[in-house]
């Protein structure tokens, strides 16, 4: 090792930068008096840039967040909102702060220069040999940095901060840091031998060699503990030529070996193992991965043909595509020390998911009641105990999608949504128990207006040591015992109109492995929840609140709040806010703080030009059902003018009133609301609520009707308005326009536009029909097509092509996956065949929403000038 000297950065330390940009952004309606404000040019664009979200270091001294621009370099910065003291590193990416309760050292990424060390007590910056990326101990006393050699091997530079020393590294092919501090194991396979190597504590190095060259180790792991490395070792037979995966444990105290070769136990014949799930179990006695069966090798040679089968539960492109990571993945687990084995799953049951105690799993087979024409995964859940291999039924036809089942942090318990109701499984004790049919609310989503069973609002939680499970209904939080005995509403959103959820910035669910269906585990005695709370499905005030509904106010806003980050030492806090007419700005709150602090205001230059206002408004459809839409008014608005207007529809939109949009001509979908005020058009977006069976004439009551309530208020030229959508919101502008003139420009992006086609087409993204989308999904049919011919002609808009009156711009991208792009080409030829005004803009390489920046460009530059042709 040696020593390391620091050399001081190109960074300057502003003492007073964020006390001048506070007392600049709260003079801005003085500059607005003092100064003419200039209405927006798409040359002012490049002025704009996004703040993304914030990080705040373990003691709450230290904010870092990135700055991204159209043009500048991007920008990372960090402040001390105390000191205000702040470093702004020009091109810094991926800015992580090493733990510790006094922060000392941040860590960064630079384009051409590497990996940077900085001393927040200097700002001085240790460059690490131009590496790629970084990784950081769990406690911090050591940083790897990483760069990629051009023989597919690493070079990894060690660097001790806090000692100030150095170790370089080279030829290492894979590596992991342990869970104790300097812990690290790699490995080193070359052509003549492979080697591990262990380095524990920094001083002690194990070393475990294949001196023939037919070893390659890789996928190297530590238990919890800190006590045993596994790793994967590709070998191959020197005479028979097979290659296998087997799996070495090494056990660090007594410096042991165990090896798993699936050749050579009874209990895995037939099967090969797997390296894309490889972990210890939390009490790092036994190691969990995926086997497969093995393949036969088909020396056939008969006929290149493809059969598809009407009893077959997957369509053949499924089969072909995804069979094999969808359900020959094999949940497995292996004791070293007993050389014991578990197969989890099976041909049977093949989705598993084991709880984290790693006492217990849920296994199903998600194809047992397939062919289904859902998005549902309708299966019989079992239960497995993981030390006898027993199984249990908890429910048969449970609906096994993501959300409707979910397991307890600690892993004694399975809830599940069932009827409507919320059922607790305990896994000890193997009885369910419903623990929502007392309460006097429902636990599903009421709104959801899709075909299919309404879901839960969100993933649950639970206090600590699964005592209570913490539940949505609609407006509030449940605390119920897990045997359903004891009830507690934590909050009053009910009567107030409020929704309040659980905000997930910091639990002590830690575990790397997680499942996707454990939930989060609360602390709620010692430190009460932090809440989110929403209104008009608009998030705007956080609060905290206890199991005795002691309620306190952090923070609220007039606009939008979120994107929190929780010191996890300290009490302190950093968020963001924004609102339609105001950027977007950082606040920072600690205990010694009576209000939170703004620490940075992006876009100042907001306030120099003219901004429309945007109002939330309400209107009726033919039902009498009220709905909400957002306006954006013109930039330049003068009272009693009337203006042009753009109706931008999908689904619902009013939930997105109080973000801040940046102008700019990149947007994936080539609309910006912002450009369309600055050049004089009103905005409406209004929300879409839809009769089963007729989305299409949902769509063109509610649009239409919300149209009318503008045109009543004598904002708008009745014959300037345009009709805006992409996808969903392709398809229905597509059809709208078939039934009203009341729009005298469309502009449909990658729509569908004959809905029988695309009922019986297959989908290039998941090889499913996509008739399950008609009949319980998005397009909210409720029954196939041969149940109802009609409504599936009667909501087409190809079928209704002739009565277009307006002139339509199509576009879409030829990979597009989602929705085929021949259905823009069928709506183009009827357009063309019937002599409409039609243009058609096909990107050759671009999917359902535009990738390239170029192409972004373009296609907004078109979409503009064909509304300003129309309307202008």
């Amino acid at each position: 090792m040696k020593s390391i000297n620091f050399r001081k950065g190109s960074l300057r330390i502003s003492q007073f930068h964020l006390l001048v940009c506070m007392l600049g952004i709260m003079s801005c309606s003085l500059w607005g008096q003092d100064f003419p404000k200039k209405l927006l040019q798409e040359s002012d664009f490049n002025r704009w840039s996004n703040v993304w979200s914030p990080k705040i270091s373990d003691d709450g001294k230290w904010v870092t967040y990135p700055i991204d621009y159209t043009v500048l370099k991007d920008t990372l910065v960090v402040v001390n909102p105390k000191t205000k003291i702040n470093y702004k590193i020009a091109g810094g990416a991926d800015g992580a702060f090493i733990h510790g309760s006094n922060t000392r050292w941040f860590v960064f990424t630079q384009k051409n220069r590497g990996v940077g060390i900085m001393d927040l007590n200097n700002g001085n910056i240790l460059w690490a040999g131009k590496a790629n990326y970084y990784k950081i101990s769990p406690y911090g006393k050591m940083i790897v940095c990483i760069k990629n050699t051009k023989d597919k091997k690493k070079t990894l530079t060690l660097v001790y901060p806090q000692q100030n020393k150095v170790k370089t590294l080279t030829g290492i092919t894979d590596f992991s840091l342990g869970p104790k501090d300097t812990q690290l194991a790699y490995a080193i396979n070359t052509s003549l031998s492979s080697k591990i190597v262990i380095s524990n504590g920094g001083n002690i190095e194990y070393t475990h060699n294949a001196k023939l060259g037919n070893h390659f180790y890789y996928n190297l792991i530590w238990n919890p503990q800190g006590t045993a490395v596994a790793f994967m070792d590709k070998s191959i037979n020197s005479i028979t030529k097979v290659q296998t995966e087997n799996i070495i444990s090494c056990e660090l105290n007594t410096e042991s070996i165990n090896i798993l070769n699936p050749l050579r136990n009874e209990k895995l014949a037939g099967l090969k193992l797997l390296s894309n799930l490889f972990y210890y179990s939390k009490d790092g006695q036994s190691l969990i991965f995926n086997t497969s069966p093995i393949s036969g090798i088909s020396s056939d040679q008969g006929p290149n043909v493809q059969e598809w089968k009407g009893t077959d539960s997957w369509l053949y492109p499924r089969v072909q595509n995804t069979w094999e990571w969808e359900n020959q993945w094999w949940k497995t687990m292996w004791w070293p020390k007993q050389n014991k084995i578990l197969q989890i799953a099976n041909e049977t049951t093949p989705q598993a998911e084991i709880t984290s105690n790693q006492k217990y799993a849920i296994v199903y087979n998600q194809t047992q009641y397939e062919p289904e024409y859902s998005d549902q995964t309708i299966a019989d859940l079992y239960a497995v105990d993981l030390e006898t291999g027993e199984r249990n039924l908890i429910e048969k036809k449970q609906d096994c999608s993501l959300d409707f089942i979910q397991l307890s942090p600690s892993g004694n318990y399975l809830s599940y949504l069932r009827d409507k109701n919320w059922w607790v499984y305990d896994f000890e004790n193997r009885t369910c128990i419903n623990i929502t049919e007392a309460i006097n609310a429902n636990f599903y989503s009421e709104n959801y207006d899709h075909s299919t069973n309404q879901g839960p609002y969100g993933k649950l939680g639970w206090t600590d040591g699964d005592k209570k499970v913490l539940i949505y209904d609609e407006f509030d939080i449940w605390a119920i015992s897990s045997d359903g005995s004891v009830a507690e509403r934590l909050t009053k959103g009910r009567e107030e109109n409020i929704s309040y959820r659980i905000d997930t910035y910091n639990t002590n669910s830690a575990h790397a492995h997680k499942s996707l269906l454990e939930n989060l585990s609360y602390n709620i005695e010692k430190e009460p929840l932090l809440v989110l709370a929403s209104k008009h499905d608009i998030p705007y005030a956080y609060y905290k609140t206890d199991l005795n509904n002691n309620r306190q106010m952090l923070s609220v806003q007039s606009g939008k709040i979120g994107d929190l980050a929780k010191a996890s030492s300290v009490n302190a806090v950093v968020y963001k806010t924004q609102s339609a007419d105001h950027p977007p700005a950082l606040f920072y709150w600690n205990n010694s703080l009576s209000t939170p602090i703004i620490i940075y205001q992006s876009n100042p230059q907001h306030w120099e030009y003219l901004v429309g206002r945007t109002e939330r408004i309400t209107f009726h459809n033919s039902a009498e059902q009220e709905l909400s839409a957002v306006l954006h008014y013109p930039d330049d608005y003068k009272e009693g003018l009337e203006y042009p207007m753009i109706v931008h529809i999908y689904e619902k939109l009013s939930q997105n009133f109080a973000d801040y949009r940046n102008p700019t001509y990149y947007e994936d979908i080539g609309f910006n609301w912002r450009v369309y005020t600055a050049s004089g058009y009103f905005v409406l977006e209004p929300d879409i609520l839809y009769t089963q069976g007729a989305p299409g004439m949902s769509a063109v009551n509610c649009v239409t009707d919300a149209v009318e309530e503008v045109l009543d208020r004598h904002l708008v030229d009745r014959n300037k308005i345009g009709l805006n959508g992409h996808s969903f919101g392709g398809y229905e502008a597509a059809f709208i326009i078939t039934q009203t003139d009341l729009f005298s420009a469309a502009v449909i992006g990658s729509p569908v536009t004959d809905l029988t086609s695309y009922y019986f087409s297959v989908n290039k993204e998941n090889y499913k029909p996509d008739n399950w989308r008609f009949e319980n999904q998005q397009w909210r049919m409720g029954f196939s097509y041969f149940e109802n011919k009609e409504a599936y002609l009667a909501n087409s808009p190809l079928h209704q092509a002739n009565k277009v009156n307006c002139p339509v711009l199509l576009w879409t991208g030829k990979n597009d996956v989602v929705i085929p792009y021949t259905q823009s080409v069928e709506f183009y030829l009827a357009l063309r065949r019937l002599k409409k005004k039609v243009s058609f803009l096909l990107y050759p390489d671009e999917i359902h929403s535009l990738m390239k920046k170029e192409n972004r460009y373009d296609l907004s530059v078109r979409i503009k000038s064909w509304f300003d042709q129309s309307l202008k």
